[in-house]
């Protein structure tokens, strides 16, 4: 005999609030002031449990197609929801975060992964996300992070950050597989100081100016040192630098403020 939770959860996924009437472009809140929520994830088991919890939460509308295909972000754009929460995707979480946050800037991001490191995290808050959490987190955390989502507080929490291995979207591109090496055990870095303080502001999202300023030196000198960075790191953009150097612990994320204004 299946429990009327199991139906319920069962088909939380597919009997969607109805949303007719809302407005697009009102911030993602219903008339009532309940926030609408877009689950979007490979796996259907996983969009069922967290459309599940959301659901039986209370507060939130969840709309739109949840499952990843080809018409997804422009189904969630459509939507105009509150808060995406966004898992593990085929193409990559990143791209498709990137890609929201150009449509929606004011729809709050939680990301959830399978593992988490420093890489992740940074990219996530690059992309703006509110949140990165494990997929294995509790469904009262679930909740409490689309909440501060669906406010607009980015809340991080280190603990959740494994040092061990390089990150899955970093494994997934090309030229970047596990036997490369540059995914050997960390090396001595070959960084000065100075270009250490210029790596540090390019990862907190700081322009050249800002970071001459902070420095004491010229834009022009920020650029020759970002040029002798991209050398001797072997690498083509100041993103990829970043990563290069968060992988061997040379920036730790904890130290870096992501997301500053540019001058």
């Amino acid at each position: 005999m299946v429990s009327q939770e199991s139906r319920a959860a069962r088909g939380a996924e597919s009997a969607l609030p109805d949303t007719t009437g809302v407005a697009a472009g009102n911030g993602g809140s219903t008339g009532s002031g309940r926030t609408r929520v877009v689950v979007v994830d490979d796996q259907r088991l996983f969009r069922r449990g967290a459309v599940s919890v959301l659901d039986r939460q209370g507060g939130f509308d969840i709309v739109g197609p949840s499952e990843n295909d080809d018409e997804t972000l422009e189904s969630v754009t459509t939507e105009q929801p509150g808060v995406v929460v966004l898992g593990e995707l085929s193409g990559g979480w990143d791209v498709f975060a990137a890609a929201l946050r150009k449509r929606l800037p004011e729809t709050g991001l939680v990301v959830l992964l399978d593992r988490i490191t420093e890489e992740d995290l940074f990219y996530a808050l690059k992309a703006g996300a509110c949140a990165c959490r494990p997929r294995t987190i509790s469904p009262d955390h679930l909740v409490d992070a689309v909440q501060h989502a669906a406010r607009g507080e980015c809340v991080i929490h280190m603990s959740d950050v494994t040092s061990s291995g390089p990150s899955r979207r970093i494994l997934a591109q090309e030229g970047m597989q596990p036997d490369s090496p540059s995914q050997e055990a960390s090396m001595a870095c070959p960084l000065s100081d100075r270009e250490m303080e210029i790596l540090a502001g390019v990862a907190e999202g700081c322009s050249n100016k800002e970071i001459g300023r902070r420095c004491g030196i010229s834009d022009q000198t920020v650029k020759n040192h970002l040029t002798a960075v991209l050398r001797k790191l072997n690498v083509t953009d100041r993103t990829e630098a970043v990563v290069i150097a968060l992988r061997n612990r040379w920036l730790k994320l904890e130290s870096i403020k992501i997301g500053r204004p540019a001058a």
